[in-house]
């Protein structure tokens, strides 16, 4: 009896999984949970199953359009973990009408591969991110999202694009862009904007105060920071000679390497040179200098000996001199001679012409066409030559002989009278 008691509760048992099963296959593909409750058989309480069958595990697969938007997101599209699978670019993608498949993101990560394997029993899911060298994995603990990306697909239809709408505007050195959009759709597209090129101001020139240099520079009208310059060296040109009173001018030219920048001249005086004077006059163009003064030295202090040549300098040019005076009376040309030394006038009395000159003080004068110069100079004694002392000599021992004959005749005369 007991044991036909246990046979009749495992056919009940039987007869409530089965239709339990029944259940889970008509709902709509959700996971069911079994649960054998108690069965009570005749007044006893047998549990002899109860439990949980294992839970699928599943990994989240959205349909994202380029913006994110979710555009499918069904559970038959989830990625079953119970079995092994790589997810690549061979793995067949749930078709969507109007989109097409680009590719695959968790998270942040735009991945290559997706690989799901088993140990001890449990998914380990791992990703690969980035290609080549840079390639690097990464495991996921299966709570994420896996998004398929889609394009939508252009369709078919002629559009009909507005006037468009300047959505970066161009400057003088980039490019700008324009936006048009379609009245039927949500389709864009978008047209290059040449960049505008500079609107330059005409240029300007400026000098250095010194004329040393000529700066040009323009600025565009559209940004004033942009800007070019150029500044060179000007050529020179001497068109008037200075003098020494008159100014004379000379021709600076500026040229530029950029084009743009026209030649630029300025005339520029030059300042007269002025009188560089020696020797009583100008160097350069023979002007008597208005303060000369010329003067005249000697080298004997002031003395010429009688007879002997007298030396006198002049710092006047000796292409000035005219006349040579002594005590107001000219001098005849041949009683002296002129030469120069250095720009001086050096002049040389002749010793025949101070013979002339009496013992004592006297005044040279020597005129020149750029002034008088005056000096006093002293005549010394006739000086005593070797033949005056030897006839002085021989007078004193003729005098002598001539007394000593004198006193013996004497003395002569005096014995014979006696």
């Amino acid at each position: 009896m007991r044991h036909g008691k246990r046979v009749l509760a495992l056919l009940l048992m039987l007869a409530l999984l089965a239709s339990l099963g029944a259940t889970a296959l008509a709902d709509d593909g959700e996971d069911a949970v079994i649960v054998v409750e108690e069965v009570v058989i005749e007044g006893e309480t047998e549990n002899e199953t109860k439990g949980e069958p294992e839970t699928e595990e599943k990994l989240t697969v959205k349909c994202v359009d380029a913006e994110g938007k979710t555009i499918r997101d069904k559970k038959e599209d989830y990625l079953d973990l119970s079995k092994d699978l790589v997810v690549d670019e061979k793995y067949t993608r749930p078709e969507i009408e109007n989109y097409t498949y680009q590719k695959m993101k968790v998270g942040e990560d735009e991945i290559e591969k997706l690989t799901v394997t088993h140990k001890d029993g449990k998914a380990v899911i791992t990703v690969t991110i980035g290609e080549g060298e840079e390639a690097k994995e990464k495991t996921l603990t299966g709570s994420e999202t896996l998004l398929f990306i889609y394009t939508k697909n252009e369709t078919s239809h002629e559009h009909s694009w507005d006037d468009g709408k300047v959505t970066k505007e161009p400057t003088c050195t980039e490019k700008g862009e324009k936006t048009y959009s379609c009245s039927g759709c949500d389709a864009t597209q978008t047209e290059e904007i040449p960049a505008l090129g500079h609107d330059w101001a005409d240029p300007t020139y400026t000098w250095s105060e010194d004329n040393s240099t000529c700066t040009a520079s323009r600025v565009c009208k559209r940004d004033s920071s942009h800007k070019e310059t150029e500044s060179v060296k000007p050529t020179e040109l001497e068109t008037k000679a200075p003098t020494c009173t008159e100014k004379g001018e000379k021709t600076l030219t500026a040229s530029f390497e950029n084009s743009a920048f026209a030649a630029q001249t300025k005339i520029v005086e030059i300042p007269a040179l002025g009188h560089d004077f020696a020797h009583g006059r100008c160097k350069r163009c023979n002007e008597k200098d208005p303060n000369f003064k010329p003067k005249l030295t000697d080298g004997t202090k002031g003395h010429a000996s009688w007879g002997t040549d007298y030396k006198l300098t002049s710092d006047a040019s000796p292409k000035d001199f005219q006349k040579l005076m002594i005590d107001g009376q000219e001098l005849s040309s041949s009683d002296y001679k002129v030469s120069e030394k250095d720009g001086n006038t050096v002049i040389t009395i002749k010793g025949s012409a101070i013979k002339n000159l009496k013992v004592g003080d006297h005044k040279v004068t020597a005129v020149f066409e750029t002034g008088t110069a005056e000096r006093k100079f002293n005549v010394s004694d006739k000086p005593k030559t070797g033949d005056e002392s030897m006839a002085l000599w021989t007078g004193l021992l003729l005098f002598s002989a001539l007394g000593s004959t004198a006193a013996i005749v004497t003395l002569r005369k005096k014995y014979s009278a006696e």
